[in-house]
């Protein structure tokens, strides 16, 4: 590559090319929460229901959830369950089993009484702020227009 060009440039900001509009606070968080208050809604049932956390990560992972709730219920699991666990491996229901992922990350789980004792404390702000948490990928590599 010929960087003879870039030498010629005296103010390297005046080439930058904006490539779109990020949303910002707080518009973000009202995007999020409309995007993610029934997940975040329904993974706080599950875990209320749960018996322990590897069980509430099989509920999620079952066949029957839609795809689209079952991405945002793993981003729930990671953020809130165990941050080790990454939504990509998580997401492969057909590929990768449950029982794998809790040999290999079950030690790193929350307990599934302080999960449940932090999930009934969770009011409107804070349910929203977890939205906006699993939202902060969503836009990853891709151009943002609003």
């Amino acid at each position: 590559m010929d960087t003879r060009f870039l030498e010629t440039i005296s103010d390297p900001t005046a080439i930058v090319t904006a490539l779109g509009d990020a949303p910002t606070f707080p518009e973000s968080l009202e995007r999020a929460y409309l995007k993610y208050c029934a997940a975040v809604d329904l993974f706080i049932q599950m875990a209320l229901t749960a018996s322990h956390s590897a069980q509430l990560l099989e509920r999620i992972r079952e066949p029957g959830i839609q795809r689209d709730t079952r991405t945002s219920l793993l981003k729930l699991f990671r953020r809130c369950v165990s941050p080790n666990l990454d939504t990509e491996t998580t997401k492969k229901i057909n590929k990768v089993p449950t029982s794998s992922l809790v040999a290999a990350y079950g030690h790193t789980f929350k307990s599934i009484a302080i999960l449940k004792s932090q999930m009934m404390a969770l009011d409107d702000n804070r349910k929203a702020t977890l939205a906006l948490l699993i939202s902060e990928y969503d836009t990853r590599g891709q151009l943002v227009m609003n």
